[in-house]
C-alpha cells in the first residue's frame, strides 16, 4: 500500500512492514468493499483482530487486512467493522502498537 507521503506498507497477516516501492510487484485488489471506496481515505488506527491479524482501520468504519493466513500476496480483504465482527470478537481486538484493548463505538458506520 503506497501512502500519500510516499511510504510503502506491506500488510501481512501478522505484521505491518515498510517496503521499498520498487519491490511492489502486484496491483491492489480487494475482496469485500471495492478498493475504490478506500483510496483517498485516512488510516486512523492499526489493530490486531481476535486472531491477532493486522488490520488497518480506515475512516470511522472500514478496515483492510490480508485476506490470507499465509504470505500469498493479494487479495486484501476490506470490510465494514460493525458488519463483519461480533461484539465478542471485537472485545479481543487490541492496538497494534501497544496491545491495549480497543474501545470502539459500534454505532460508527
Amino acid at each position: 500500500m503506497v501512502l500519500d507521503n510516499g511510504l510503502v506498507l506491506d500488510l501481512f497477516t501478522a505484521e505491518l512492514t515498510l517496503s521499498d516501492e520498487t519491490a511492489i510487484q502486484m496491483t491492489g485488489e480487494t475482496d469485500g468493499v471495492p478498493i475504490a471506496q478506500l483510496i483517498g481515505k485516512t488510516i486512523t488506527d492499526v489493530w490486531l483482530d481476535d486472531v491477532f491479524s493486522c488490520m488497518l482501520i480506515i475512516g470511522d468504519s472500514l478496515y483492510l487486512k490480508d485476506a490470507h493466513d499465509g504470505a500469498y500476496g493479494n487479495p486484501l480483504h476490506a470490510g465494514v467493522i460493525s458488519v463483519e465482527y461480533s461484539e465478542s470478537d471485537m472485545a479481543q481486538f487490541v492496538d497494534y502498537w501497544t496491545e491495549t484493548p480497543i474501545q470502539w463505538d459500534r454505532t460508527k458506520r
